[in-house]
């Protein structure tokens, strides 16, 4: 249709209004707009276009040699025509505007009955007669999800016409180079390699936690055909991996990455059925894990401003990052929108590169049954048992390595709150308002903030010195959550906690990320001799500011 008429026949932005016109507005026929457009291609095109699945020719070929019958002027070879689609009762009837000429065509089309409702040349037309419509399919992919690049000029031959309609019946936009893909194709996807078009930078966690990339072997020939394959519950025990300490995707990066690409993002959001504007809270509720098994999806590349879909399998070890449903929604390393996969008919062929042990009678199809109140996982780090609460990681200690010095201790006493005996700095403040002694004057209601890009870097550093060597024994850093008027966005990445002994070296020092907003109050336990703490923060999420409520240092 677009490229005999130029446009596309329901040019509308919303899916759920181009479904809506499908169901209710009639088609505005092609030979209203050139007049070299024969009535049986005009026939052929709104049967091919109807909403009843029953009514499209019913393969690829079918639609060719429909085209090609069209072509030649015999409208009963493309079968008997669509019934009406009449328009609501609240609506005016769309015939009225028409043309004599433009009514009788479209009549001639079935697309409405040939007595239907009068109708004088620019006059008012009554509502159309009949049984109200029927609701809308219960699903229909976005328009512009599917539709290609449009061409400069149109293709006037009809045997032109046939053979692009025949190529786009059968192929999807391609997901690699210029290629075309095949709808029956399957992209085997290693969890080390970006995949087709990534959407974003890699959002993936760089941690040694995740399976190290090897040497793949390549794809095999000849694989059998998938079947029927195993449906697993988004809910079942196991059937992830993860951490309750270290987050296997960056869910700040990729709201980043989406807000300065907004293009992206609207393909991304509309890709998985939100709005762009709520992008921020869905991610805040996706929950970041591992696969466990090879699984299928329908990824979604990024390519000539849309979102391609591409049937793909993700293998085991893969970093994902689910919705409430246990279901996978973006793969990390490529930051893509995921949905689950479409069913093909015929055996597929495979593409991309495969990996030890990759077999697709054993890949499994994640399916949303109810919503998840606490993931079962594999602890990753350990291979045990482990339930996590749905949505991005909050821990309130890192394990990293830890350097200590040597000491002579005899048995400690009972450890005090001894933040008061010191005293404090910080590279900057924002104002007198947010003074650095608001971090330690025991209200968790004030913070301090730095002054962030006015000095000209994305790092803080916050010092509490003591008035003698102490054994210190814990700290406490307590985030912005209680603040009455800064409660979130004004944290930071991760912060770096550090212990001097008397002689200025490290005695102490622990990293620990700071996901999500407001930033998570962070523990650590260092048990050692020092007379200054050091609160190294990286990562503003607000430039210009950021801080944290209060430091609480115990020791005796």
């Amino acid at each position: 249709y677009e490229l005999l008429a130029g446009k596309v026949p329901y040019p509308y932005e919303s899916a759920s209004r181009v479904m809506s016109a499908q169901q209710h507005e009639p088609l505005v026929l092609v030979s209203s707009i050139r007049s070299d457009v024969p009535a049986s291609i005009d026939h052929l095109l709104a049967r091919a276009l109807s909403p009843d699945p029953a009514q499209r020719p019913p393969s690829a070929e079918g639609w060719s040699a429909a085209l090609h019958a069209a072509a030649n002027g015999d409208p009963g070879a493309v079968g008997p025509p669509p019934p009406a689609q009449p328009v609501p009762p609240t609506e005016p009837d769309p015939t009225a505007t028409m043309s004599p000429e433009q009514l009788a065509a479209l009549r001639a089309s079935g697309r409405v009955p040939a007595s239907g409702p009068p109708s004088a040349p620019g006059g008012p037309g009554g509502p159309a007669s009949g049984p109200p419509p029927g609701p809308p399919p219960a699903y229909a992919p976005p328009p512009e999800g599917l539709r290609r690049k449009r061409r400069g000029a149109l293709i006037a031959g009809v045997a032109a016409v046939a053979l692009i309609g025949l190529i786009v019946g059968i192929t999807l936009v391609a997901t690699s180079g210029d290629d075309p893909v095949s709808a029956s194709e399957i992209w085997a996807e290693p969890l080390s390699t970006l995949g087709n078009n990534p959407f974003t930078d890699s959002i993936a966690s760089t941690s040694p936690i995740l399976p190290k990339s090897t040497t793949l072997p390549s794809l095999p020939t000849n694989l059998p055909a998938p079947g029927q394959l195993t449906s697993i519950a988004g809910s079942a025990p196991g059937l992830y991996g993860g951490t309750n300490q270290l987050s296997v995707c960056d869910a700040k990066k990729l709201l980043s990455f989406l807000q300065s690409h907004p293009d992206k993002a609207s393909a991304w959001a509309d890709t998985l059925g939100i709005a762009a504007g709520s992008i921020p809270e869905y991610v805040a509720e996706l929950t970041d894990v591992v696969l466990q098994k090879d699984t299928r999806v329908t990824n979604h590349g990024f390519r000539d401003g849309k979102a391609n879909p591409i049937q793909s399998i993700l293998q085991a070890g893969t970093a994902v990052m689910l919705d409430q449903f246990g279901v996978p929604r973006v793969r990390c390393k490529c930051g893509n929108p995921l949905t689950p996969p479409t069913a093909i008919a015929e055996a597929p062929t495979y593409r991309g590169t495969a990996w030890r042990g990759f077999n697709p009678t054993k890949v499994i199809v994640v399916v949303a049954t109810k919503v998840v109140d606490h993931f079962q996982l594999v602890d990753i780090q350990t291979g045990k048992k482990l339930e996590r609460t749905p949505g991005p990681v909050v821990p309130t200690t890192t394990t990293t390595t830890t350097t200590t010095t040597t000491t002579t201790t005899t048995t400690a006493p009972p450890a005090q709150n001894i933040t008061a005996s010191g005293t404090v700095g910080a590279t900057s403040e924002y104002s007198n308002e947010f003074a650095t002694g608001l971090a330690v004057d025991g209200d968790v209601t004030t913070s301090w903030f730095s002054d962030g890009t006015k000095t000209g870097g994305n790092s803080e550093e916050y010092r509490w010195n003591a008035p003698s060597p102490v054994t210190i024994s814990k700290i406490d850093v307590i985030g912005n959550a209680a603040h009455p008027q800064y409660p979130t966005g004004f944290g930071f990445d991760k912060v770096t906690v550090y212990v001097y002994d008397p002689s200025g070296a490290v005695a102490f020092r622990q990293e620990v990320a700071l996901p999500g907003t407001p930033d998570p109050n962070v523990t650590v336990t260092p048990h050692v001799v020092g007379t200054s703490v050091g609160l190294f923060f990286e990562g503003h999420e607000a430039p210009d500011c950021g801080g944290f409520a209060e430091l609480r240092v115990y020791g005796g």
